[in-house]
């Protein structure tokens, strides 16, 4: 949109396939002043810097030192800021490609996404990416390794609760005596 606008564009990708595809497809289609480079975001582009306006599309806690640095005087920054779903879209498209039959695609974004969100360092966001991972097992068919993941995600804070595996999502796992184990524990028995 802002290439459409006559902007010059410094775009940044954390997924280096993604930024290679993206960059490819943008200079195919003639956007010669669009700059792709593979990176954190977080870190801006300071050899690119001061810019007139920073764009952000993917949620943080906080708004990253290095672009407030970037900043022209006067320039404006549009960002998400905080826990929100954005942090996890890129999950739920690699629950749509599951469910669509691309398995080893919903695999890849999943491994991805688990790698920026390790619950090691993000305990609430982290165990969110693994429920939403147990369902990217059950859509492709993995049910050993989603009951493992359930039974896992049934002991940890923030975890699997009762009401979430009532969910029509788990009626795969159902039948399994190592998931109705998981339930019986949830219920204290």
């Amino acid at each position: 949109m802002l290439a459409e606008a006559g902007c010059t564009v410094f775009t940044m990708e954390i997924f280096g396939e993604l930024a290679t595809s993206a960059e490819e497809r943008l200079k195919r289609l003639g956007y010669g002043k669009v700059s792709v480079r593979h990176g954190d975001g977080h870190d801006g582009w300071p050899g690119a810097a001061p810019f007139d306006a920073i764009v952000v599309t993917a949620a943080g806690g906080h708004v990253p030192p290095a672009l407030i640095d970037q900043l022209k005087p006067g320039g404006r920054r549009v960002l998400p800021v905080g826990r929100t779903g954005t942090a996890l879209a890129p999950m739920h498209l690699a629950r749509v490609d599951a469910n669509l039959g691309r398995a080893e695609l919903a695999h890849r974004e999943a491994a991805q996404v688990s790698a920026l969100f390790p619950e090691t360092k993000d305990a609430m966001l982290g165990v969110d990416v693994s429920k939403i991972h147990v369902d990217i097992l059950i859509a492709t068919g993995e049910l050993d390794a989603a009951l493992a993941e359930t039974e896992r995600l049934a002991t940890v804070n923030n975890g699997f609760t009762r009401s979430d595996l009532e969910m029509p999502i788990f009626d795969p796992l159902r039948p399994h005596p190592r998931f109705q184990k998981v339930l019986a524990r949830l219920l204290g028995r």
